[in-house]
């Protein structure tokens, strides 16, 4: 028997990219001294600039990144630092059939340098600050800046915010240095009030009402509730140095040098999606969740049917990276603008408008929108739209639907693919009402949402809802006293029926709750005004059942007006009399 001197080579079998990943991935892991020499690699660029702007997408195909790494040529050489390769997307397009991995060569898209190797794992080393990065954040990663110097890193705001957190940089990484306080942070505060349930945790500026990005409170503050960092900045900047704390309840000083970070909420602010602003606090795990862990949105339920819990988290998945595309534009701004400027406040009067829940789901408008031909100034939430776009842009995904939509649900034209460079793209035709929607977050309560208030928003009348609060006694209760009080309230001359007093307010004089009414019409301002007593400042107001109560009386049983009553109060009593008596 003759041997063949060219036997053929044993056929090459296909290796899956999950099974590869893993390999790689294992072998970073026994790599020695290798951050020191990837430490030495970032002194190189760090020399060169400061920060960097991290955006989670992968240099090659835009998609976001999961697992970043270098060519290993490209590391050795020092080249394209602040361009990011995905592992996982990088071998999709270059190692994905039998004939690309039989060569034992890469040429980097980016810079063109060529990698030899011997085994795979031998042809990449992983971007350690990326990676640390990825690992702290959610499935949609916001954008961060990373400072090279101390190796701390925040989210970055959109637009004119963004431009903000740039011109503050210095203060900002300033802040970001500072030792952490426990008794500061959201969980110890939680143990602290004793709070042994659940609850809902909105994610807004106690200032702004933006949603917060940078989390901070006076260290002196003992509550939930929070500042985004950039709005507070820019309120010492521009319009005063120190202010006490806009929460009712807290008596604090707000001002730059006392300014502590909620490393706690920092922490799920990360992991949580950009178009969201509430947590629940989990008691049982003594942590903050997004809320869409817990439980499947409405919004996306209501469009389609789901008959496995992976299937609907995949779903849930491409959904909200579509409404994470569309939120984070600059062009809702743009749009918004346009808008309202073709629109007068007095259409917008005139027209219908639902502001509370979506015409299509019945569930809560949390991220109002609508396409870029409609005339009216009816919106659905951006999670409902974004399942006609997706599917409008998957024909194949109609099985599961119960009514094929392609076209905008309010105003009922058609989606428009795009075929040349001038058409919009599909996302663009789509935006965020910013107005309606920072208006939607200014408003205390939801039940407080109304047509009238937002039309108060539009003319710049609206300031924000004013608190009354009912559980407090009365600055009456328990004294001995007799003195002389007006039954014309002093600031909206009405007759005292429910009277209030500010927080601030130690006089027996109270003043009627209808002034709410007059703020919330826009004809005063609570907020810029101080008491016309004791010229002291109306953070919130405090309702006096204990005077209210003896008022009906008093009314009832004097048929006469008179404009002032003497009153004789003994420990947990009062009695009423006209003041001739």
């Amino acid at each position: 028997m003759i041997n063949d001197p060219n036997p053929p080579k044993p056929a090459l079998i296909l290796k899956e990219i999950p099974a590869i990943i893993l390999e790689v991935k294992k072998a970073h892991e026994q790599l020695k001294n290798y951050e020191k020499d990837f430490e030495e690699r970032t002194k190189k660029f760090s020399n060169l600039t400061q920060t960097m702007t991290v955006n989670f997408e992968c240099s090659l195909t835009r998609e976001p990144i999961k697992y970043a790494v270098f060519l290993a040529e490209c590391f050795k050489s020092f080249k394209h630092y602040d361009s990011i390769i995905d592992l996982e997307q990088f071998l999709k397009l270059n190692y994905s059939s039998t004939a690309q991995q039989a060569t034992k060569v890469f040429s980097c898209p980016i810079c063109k340098t060529q990698t030899k190797f011997e085994n795979i794992e031998q042809a990449f080393f992983p971007h350690l600050i990326i990676n640390q990065l990825r690992s702290k954040c959610g499935e949609l990663p916001q954008h961060m800046m990373y400072n090279f110097a101390d190796k701390t890193f925040y989210p970055l705001h959109k637009g004119k915010m963004g431009n903000l957190q740039n011109a503050y940089f210095e203060q900002i990484a300033k802040l970001m240095k500072k030792e952490i306080r426990p008794q500061s942070q959201f969980y110890q505060i939680a143990q602290s009030l004793n709070e042994h349930f659940s609850f809902l945790f909105y994610n807004n500026c106690s200032l702004s009402s933006i949603k917060v990005m940078i989390p901070v409170r006076s260290q002196k503050c003992n509550h939930f509730e929070v500042y985004d960092l950039t709005a507070l900045l820019y309120h010492f900047d521009k319009k005063e140095k120190q202010f006490k704390c806009k929460r009712p309840e807290c008596k604090s000083i707000i001002n730059e040098d006392d300014l502590c970070l909620d490393k706690d909420l920092f922490n799920s602010c990360l992991k949580s999606y950009s178009f969201r602003f509430s947590f629940i606090y989990n008691k049982d795990k003594r942590q903050l969740e997004d809320i869409l862990e817990e439980k499947q949105d409405i919004n996306l339920v209501k469009y389609r049917q789901f008959n496995k819990a992976s299937e609907y988290l995949n779903y849930q998945s491409k959904i909200y990276k579509l409404v994470d595309q569309i939120y984070t534009s600059p062009l809702n701004q743009d749009r918004t603008e346009e808008f309202y400027t073709k629109h007068t406040v007095d259409q917008i009067a005139s027209e219908k408008l639902e502001f509370k829940f979506c015409q299509f789901t019945g569930q809560r408008i949390e991220l109002p929108c609508r396409c870029i031909r409609c005339e009216q100034i009816q919106t659905c939430d951006l999670r409902y739209m974004s399942c006609i776009l997706n599917q409008f842009q998957n024909p194949a995904e109609t099985k599961m639907v119960g009514n094929v939509i392609d076209s905008c649900p309010l105003c009922k034209n058609p989606f428009t693919k795009k075929v040349k460079p001038k058409d919009i793209a599909l996302n663009e035709q789509v935006y965020v009402d910013v107005k309606m929607m920072n208006f939607i977050t200014i408003t205390t309560g939801f039940l407080n949402i109304n047509k009238k208030d937002f039309i108060n928003f539009l003319n710049n009348k609206l300031i924000s809802k004013v608190i009354v609060k009912n559980d407090q006694e009365s600055i009456l209760k328990g004294k001995q006293a007799i003195t002389t009080i007006k039954l014309k309230c002093p600031i909206s001359k009405l007759k005292i029926l429910r009277p209030i007093r500010g927080n601030n307010c130690i006089h027996p004089q109270p003043f009627e709750q209808g002034i709410i009414d007059l703020h919330q019409d826009g004809e005063i301002d609570l907020n810029q005004m101080n008491c016309p007593i004791c010229e002291t400042k109306f953070d919130y107001f405090i309702e006096d059942n204990f005077l209210k109560d003896q008022l009906q009386i008093f009314y009832s049983q004097n048929l006469e007006e008179c404009d002032s009553v003497r009153l004789n109060i003994m420990n947990d009593k009062i009695s009423i009399k006209p003041r001739n008596q």
